[in-house]
């Protein structure tokens, strides 16, 4: 089954709320892959670290807009037991920033609007992702720079061996959840650029190498 969601987007097989996801982010996933220099960050540890507070300043305005959704989204995430914020703050100080250091990194403004159910779940799908390249990530973390989940690379570690899993669940209880997955769809494109532009900057990883 095919059918054409009214944006010039075909999508194939069955219509569902993650099949649109998938579809209508597909571009948006393979840019941004290409606008983060992210085998710059990683041949310093001041590479590293400010790769690190640019995460951190997405997470933050992110999950604060998280904690304002209803527990029932919450809940699709187990948030906050799975909050980022705290493992790129403790990040952070084992590479030896200071609180007040951690408390100043700059924070985007340029997160898409993510007030209703439908447009955080679509963000959700972006951020949750994330975490299956973040295994990826953390692998190229231990060889290069010699950190792992207790030194300095929790965040990109995750939950380890538990993330396909957990990613396996996410999704179907997104799919389940979603009400409107051109919405959904809108605000997780949306999350791509933001990530795309906030962490492609210059002076997050190519400046300081």
């Amino acid at each position: 089954m095919s059918l054409s969601m009214g944006t010039g987007v075909l999508v194939e097989g069955p219509v569902t709320a993650l099949g649109v996801l998938r579809q209508r982010t597909r571009a948006q996933h393979e840019k941004i892959e290409g606008s983060i220099d992210l085998q710059g960050a990683l041949r310093s540890r001041e590479g590293y670290r400010r790769l690190l507070e640019g995460y951190l300043g997405l997470y933050r305005p992110y999950e604060a807009l998280l904690a304002g959704q209803t527990e029932a989204v919450r809940e699709i995430v187990a948030w906050p037991l799975h909050a980022r914020v705290p493992l790129l703050e403790r990040d952070l100080s084992l590479l030896g920033a200071s609180v007040g250091e951690i408390a100043a990194v700059p924070e985007s403004e340029g997160l898409p609007d993510l007030r209703c159910e439908d447009a955080m779940l679509g963000a959700l799908y972006v951020v949750e992702g994330s975490q299956l390249g973040g295994q990826y990530i953390y692998r190229q973390i231990e060889e290069k720079l010699g950190l792992d989940e207790d030194s300095g690379a929790a965040f990109f570690f995750g939950s380890g061996s538990n993330t396909g899993g957990e990613w396996k669940r996410f999704t179907a209880l997104l799919d389940a959840s979603v009400k409107d997955a051109e919405v959904a769809a809108e605000a997780a494109c949306g999350m791509f650029e933001a990530f795309g532009s906030w962490l492609g900057r210059p002076t997050d990883a190519k400046e300081l190498v």
